[in-house]
């Protein structure tokens, strides 16, 4: 696992479970033309409904643009509106991300499945 905002080394990642797959390539910016003048690529989003290597993947298509302007567009809305439970709901889903990187790296030190309680 890796992360960071100044560089592209690895941006993808593949979700595997008992019910299907997502691959994505985390985009901040994406566009409908190849030939976009700062680079944007088109989204990056397929999903396999179930485990069988015959079924296809689904490609699921994003908006095009800007990732920080979407943040920032989505910010001034929930400010706007006063829109507490979307604040609430932000709260919670950093809390749960959180324990949920943690669960990983004690798993990964001890070797043990980490179950997260509710």
């Amino acid at each position: 696992m890796s992360c960071a905002m100044d560089t592209a080394n690895h941006r993808r990642a593949t979700i595997v479970g008992s019910l299907g797959t997502i691959e994505t390539q985390y985009l901040n910016h994406t566009s409908d033309d190849d030939q976009h003048p700062w680079g944007y690529l088109s989204s990056q989003l397929r999903v396999r409904k179930g485990v069988a290597f015959s079924i296809p993947f689904e490609e699921i298509h994003a908006p095009t643009g800007s990732g920080f302007k979407f943040a920032a567009e989505s910010f001034a809305k929930v400010i706007a509106d006063r829109d507490y439970a979307a604040i609430e709901r932000a709260a919670s889903a950093s809390i749960d991300i959180a324990a949920t990187l943690e669960a990983i790296a004690k798993s990964a030190r001890t070797g043990r499945l980490v179950t997260l309680s509710s």
